[in-house]
């Protein structure tokens, strides 16, 4: 198992995600060209700032892994060495 950690606003990241999920966005060619159009409109508010500095964000297929991929999911720390604690995992020094 990988674990990428990043610290780019992801609270930001996280609520886009989830606005994009309750109203049921989907990876189409529809849905993510009318996300890109949204965003475009909203990258002066806080948040819709993510969408304009973000690589992930430049170009479609980067903007539906980041925020319309259906298997991500944020962990916080505590769940993260519970999440492992249950799978009899551990983190290995090298």
């Amino acid at each position: 198992m990988h674990l990428w950690c990043m610290r780019l606003r992801t609270d930001r990241i996280y609520m886009l995600q989830e606005f994009c999920r309750r109203v049921g966005l989907r990876a189409t060619d529809t849905d993510i060209s009318g996300l890109i159009d949204g965003l475009a409109r909203c990258h002066s508010t806080s948040a819709g700032k993510p969408a304009a500095r973000g690589p992930d964000f430049q170009q479609e297929a980067g903007l539906a892994d980041a925020l319309l991929h259906p298997q991500d999911r944020a962990y916080s720390v505590p769940q993260l060495f519970d999440f492992l604690e249950k799978g009899g995992l551990r983190f290995s020094d090298g």
